[in-house]
């Protein structure tokens, strides 16, 4: 080591009661030099006694470490030592330098030791010390221990800024605990004399609730004094910011001329109709303004006062001093807010609704032109995303269905117009949107809306189409699904059959079905014995096994007419001249018309 010691662990080895240490010194060829040694041996274990040449040696103990070292306050350190009667001391530096405080003659296992009296040390400053302890001993010698450290940490605050707010509005808390640092123990606050009273303090949580506040606020900076619970407490001045809390400005309202546009100009117009921008509400004691112009202080008409009815209403009606000659500009104060911004008022136009989503499909009535087409799955069907959109009239709007529809289980959202619902059962009909607008007018939107239950299977099928089938024709033959609509597929299966329905086939008759329809052809030469034909169509997914019809087809015998048509006999206004006569014959078989069949003439 540095001090010239020798340090030799024997913690591991393998040793008795009588094994032996050799310490020697050798020369630079190898050999041991005949050089003395003043030889200490310290016990680390504070217990087996050693020889040294074969005589006790003096032995040294290390000082145990003192330990629990924690500064109660910026100047005073608590230790904990193992023995009484040494000497602590403390330094600045892990290793070296001179103790800055000492106490000798420790009477106690556990001690305080005052730094204040230390020459140049100042209190409530980040710092760190090292302690260490020197045990006397009548019979032994002790080393000083080890050093062991303990950290200061001065207190230190850091600005609170309360957020932002508007009057009646924007409350919440603020914990004071973490803007504060350092320092010993727990801290406790105090708040300055002039807080005001929509600010408190209760223990360490700082509340601020503007809920009731009628004017506008100017901004401060308050005082709050920290403290934290050292032996000899430590206290700071905690900086708080509240900014400036100024009324909200209102929403701008719509102003709308209650006449419709082109029955009457708005210059003849004195009755101006007020509402509340889309999404608010008026409020009782709300103030509306009417100006002139865009700017400027001259009024229109005199100021007005929200009553209980006009909440109710969801509008107001002015009556101007006189029929403007132009636009005028309406503004709204709610309570405990600024006016809003001017809104320019404009003649009424038309109110209309449309609908739009993906779900609407064209459709074809006198009171419909878009469909939507649903089936029940698992006892239930979600509505498709709808909205009905309103457009001229005045705001603001609000949405509803017909009662059949609510019935049903759709809703509409009164302010968007966005149609949602959860159908549970069939619906067959229309469902009717009624849009009411600010000046109280209403328009209305239709669609026709299916639902198929799935519940519900077709119970039989309509077949329509031609009943006779001569030889070298064909017919169409059209199938439907009863109740109508359950389609979903309409149709199973066509067949030929025997008039009892067992599957068979019919010489030179070819039957070819897709979907609803089928095509029956006779393509035989000719027939010279009447018959009949049966056709079976079954609807998908039936209800029963009788969900079916047979439709009887005949087959009559070639009994072919020809009938002509074309001029009379040549008259006297011809005679002399060239004329051609343009006759046309056509072929029936009991008045079907056929094709194919050759005229000789």
């Amino acid at each position: 080591n540095s001090d010239s010691s020798i340090e030799v662990d024997i913690s591991n080895a393998k040793t008795s009661a009588d094994d032996k240490l050799f310490i020697a010194t050798v020369d630079s060829n190898g050999e041991i030099a005949d050089t003395s040694h003043n030889v200490t041996v310290t016990a680390s274990n504070n217990t087996a006694a050693a020889t040294l040449n074969g005589e006790n040696a003096p032995v040294t103990k290390k000082t145990q470490t003192p330990s629990n070292i924690r500064f109660t306050d910026s100047k005073t350190l608590s230790v904990t030592v193992g023995e009484i009667g040494g000497t602590l001391a403390v330094y600045t530096q892990p290793s070296g330098g001179t103790a800055i405080a000492t106490v000798s003659s420790v009477s106690d296992t556990s001690l305080s030791v005052n730094l204040s009296e230390t020459p140049g040390y100042v209190a409530d400053r980040t710092r760190t010390v090292y302690v260490s302890y020197d045990q006397d001993g009548e019979t032994t010698t002790y080393l000083e221990s080890n050093r062991a450290s303990a950290s200061f940490t001065a207190m230190s605050v850091r600005p609170v800024n309360v957020p932002a707010g508007y009057v009646r509005d924007a409350e919440g808390t603020i914990d004071l605990n973490k803007y504060v640092s350092g320092g010993t123990g727990s801290y406790t606050f105090e708040a300055d004399e002039n807080t005001p009273s929509w600010i408190t303090l209760s223990s360490s949580t700082l509340t601020y609730d503007r809920s009731e506040l009628t004017a506008a606020q100017d901004a401060m900076t308050l005082t709050f004094t920290a403290k934290d619970s050292g032996e000899t407490a430590v206290t700071r001045d905690l900086t708080i910011t509240v900014p400036a809390t100024p009324l909200k400005q209102s929403a701008a309202p719509s102003a709308v001329f209650v006449k419709d546009s082109g029955t009457n100009a708005v210059s003849t117009d004195k009755t101006l109709k007020v509402t509340p921008a889309a999404g608010t509400a008026f409020e009782e004691g709300g103030k509306i303004k009417v100006y002139a112009a865009a700017s400027g202080a001259t009024t229109a008409a005199e100021d007005y006062t929200v009553n209980s009815n006009d909440v109710q209403a969801k509008s107001a009606e002015i009556t101007l001093t006189s029929a403007p000659a132009g636009n005028v500009y309406a503004t709204y104060t709610a309570p405990y807010q600024a006016e809003s911004a001017r809104a320019a008022s404009s003649n009424y136009t038309a109110l209309s609704v449309t609908l739009s989503g993906d779900a609407l499909v064209d459709y074809s009535s006198t009171t419909a032109n878009k469909a939507v087409y649903l089936t029940i799955s698992g006892g239930s069907v979600s509505f498709p995303a709808i909205t009905a959109t309103a457009n001229g009239g005045a705001l603001a709007y609000s949405f509803a269905l017909d009662s059949a529809a609510e019935a049903a289980g759709l809703t509409v959202n009164a302010s968007t117009g966005a149609i949602s619902g959860t159908l549970k059962s069939a619906f067959n009909g229309n469902v009717t949107v009624t849009v009411t607008d600010g000046a109280e007018k209403t328009a209305v939107v239709v669609f026709y809306l299916r639902v198929n239950d799935d519940a519900v299977h077709p119970t039989g099928v309509n077949v329509t189409g031609g009943n006779k089938l001569v030889s070298g024709s064909s017919v169409v033959l059209n199938a439907a699904v009863e109740p109508a609509y359950a389609t979903d597929p309409a149709i199973g299966d066509w067949e030929l059959v025997t008039a009892t329905g067992e599957q068979t086939t019919y010489s030179g008759i070819v039957l070819t079905s897709n979907g609803a329809k089928a095509t029956l052809e006779n393509n035989n030469a000719s027939t010279t014995t009447a018959s009949k034909v049966y056709v079976k169509v079954t609807p998908a997914d039936a209800a029963n096994e009788n969900a079916y019809k047979i439709v009887e087809i005949d087959v009559p015998v070639d009994n072919y007419e020809v009938k002509v048509v074309g001029a009379n006999a040549v008259t006297s206004a011809m005679e002399g001249d060239p004329q051609t006569l343009t006759y046309t014959a056509t072929v029936t078989n009991n008045d079907i018309p056929v094709s194919g069949k050759r005229v000789a003439w």
